[in-house]
Parts: C-alpha cells; sequence; structure tokens
C-alpha cells in the first residue's frame, strides 16, 4: 500500500528536510487553490469594469469557502495523521468516507445558504444593481459547485494525512490549468463553445476542480490498494 509506505518514510530521516519535504508542496497547492479567481478576473476584465467589479466581490464568497475547506481540512489531516501514529490504518481508512460525507453535507448547506442570501448579501455591501446581476451570475455556479470544491480539498486533506503532499500539488495545478484553458473558451464562446461571460468564467472554474477531483479520486483508491 503506497501510503502506508508514504507514512513510514516520514519517520525516519532528519526532521528538518522532512518538514520541508511536506510543506513546500503545501505551499505551492495553496497558492493554486486561491488562482482560480484570478485568472477568472483577467478574462473577465476584458468584458468590462463592472464584470471585474463583480468577480472582486465574488472572491470575497469564495474565500471564505476556502478557509472553511483549508480549516476542516487541517482536521482533517490531522485526525488521519495521529491514527496512523497510534498504529490505527483501518479508523485512518474510514476517515476518508466521513471526510467525503462531510464535504458533500458542508457543500450543500454553503452552497444552500448562499443561494439564498447572495442578492441582499451584496445589495448591503453597496453592489450597484448591473454589478449585483453579474456578481449573482457568477456565484449562483460557484455555489452549485460548492460539494465538489470542498470534496477536492478533503481528498487532498487525506493525501495530506497520509504524508503526501506532491499528490495535492499535483491535483491543484491540473484544476488550475484547465480553469486557463477552459476560461476563454467559456467566456468569449471560442470555437464551438457558447459565449456564456460570467457564467462561463465560474463554469470553467468548477469544470477545473471537478476534473481534478476525478483524478484525485482515481488515484486515492490506486494510493490505497494493496
Amino acid at each position: 500500500m503506497r501510503g502506508t509506505r508514504d507514512y513510514a518514510a516520514l519517520q525516519s530521516g532528519p526532521i528538518v528536510p522532512q518538514m520541508l519535504k511536506l510543506a513546500a508542496p503545501m505551499i505551492v497547492a495553496f497558492a493554486f487553490s486561491t488562482s482560480y479567481n484570478f485568472v477568472d478576473r483577467y478574462f473577465v476584465s476584458r468584458l468590462g469594469d463592472l464584470a471585474t467589479a463583480a468577480v472582486g466581490m465574488a472572491f470575497l464568497v469564495q474565500l471564505v469557502l476556502i478557509s472553511l475547506g483549508s480549516g476542516i481540512g487541517a482536521g482533517i489531516n490531522s485526525f488521519i495523521s495521529r491514527n496512523l501514529g497510534a498504529g490505527k490504518k483501518e479508523e485512518a481508512l474510514k476517515a476518508t468516507i466521513h471526510a467525503w460525507l462531510m464535504a458533500i453535507g458542508i457543500g450543500v448547506l454553503f452552497g444552500g445558504i448562499g443561494l439564498l442570501i447572495q442578492r441582499p448579501l451584496f445589495h448591503a455591501l453597496g453592489a450597484s444593481e448591473p454589478v449585483l446581476a453579474l456578481v449573482t451570475n457568477y456565484l449562483t455556479i460557484i455555489f452549485l459547485f460548492a460539494p465538489l470544491i470542498l470534496l477536492l480539498m478533503f481528498t487532498n486533506s487525506v493525501f495530506q494525512g497520509w504524508g503526501n503532499t506532491v499528490f495535492p500539488m499535483i491535483f491543484m495545478l491540473t484544476g488550475t490549468i484547465s480553469n486557463l484553458v477552459l476560461d476563454p473558451l467559456l467566456i468569449f464562446g471560442l470555437g464551438p463553445f457558447p459565449r456564456l461571460e460570467m457564467q462561463g468564467a465560474a463554469l470553467a472554474t468548477g469544470l477545473g476542480r471537478v476534473l481534478a477531483l476525478s483524478i484525485a479520486v482515481v488515484v486515492l483508491f490506486l494510493y490505497h490498494k494493496p
């Protein structure tokens, strides 16, 4: 089992190199996880100032989702690591299922609340009617993808708990590249793709994470294959 080998490798060798080996990919992965909005903003800026302002406001909500996923993900990481340290590998494996169930539950709750309050929230924050229409067009799709976004983040935490931080970095890089490719296609309607503008930016973000999640799930099953 690859996961067991990765965890065993952490128990040997100097501490500082091991810490750096774990930390460096995690830093890169976090940078990629926050890059989606910046990629969207770059392409959306060509739609005008109102669209740019809308994506900027939407980033506040996305940051809350990322912070929520990172905080709970740290707990998942810690839980798995502690169980592995105590020799409870079965409990560590069960944590994956629990993490996925939490991701779905919290994601549905977050997305549902977001859909209900997004318009009054941004109205209270001073968004004009044109910006309000654009930001809700964008965030409606992000809220629908919220469970899958958290599934990806929690799956990354599972890998990190087993001592592998390289795979999460690769998954987030895959999602970022996918978003970078899909953004111009879906925003501007290049080739056979429809011109979706703000909704296209959000859809590209969601689909990029779905691709990364699909790869992560396949790798996870192979990772724990005896």
